[in-house]
């Protein structure tokens, strides 16, 4: 199910093999968890203390990060640097 926001316009195969592989990976209790911590994750707080200098990359059009995240990074006042990654069928 989450094969397209990993893998831009999978073929059934490549579904299917992610999907094997997810399964294997973690448990759907553990996989719901792991989605939760990284959605629920706010660190706009720590931003202002990295001092090391950082590239954000950020992949057009991707579903499952909003751009603005990006955006939060720049604006942070911190030393960074912001790319978008151009969206091709491998991501």
């Amino acid at each position: 199910m989450l094969a397209g926001i990993f893998m831009p316009g999978p073929t059934p195969e490549e579904v299917a093999a992610l999907t094997r592989l997810q399964r294997a990976a973690a448990s759907a209790e553990v996989a719901s968890q792991l989605l939760g911590a990284y959605y629920g994750t706010d660190i706009r707080g720590v931003l202002p203390t990295v001092r090391a200098r950082t590239m954000v990359l950020h992949r057009e059009a991707d579903p499952a990060t909003p751009r603005t995240a990006g955006r939060t990074w720049r604006t942070s006042g911190g030393n960074w640097g912001c790319a978008r990654v151009p969206r091709s069928r491998r991501g």
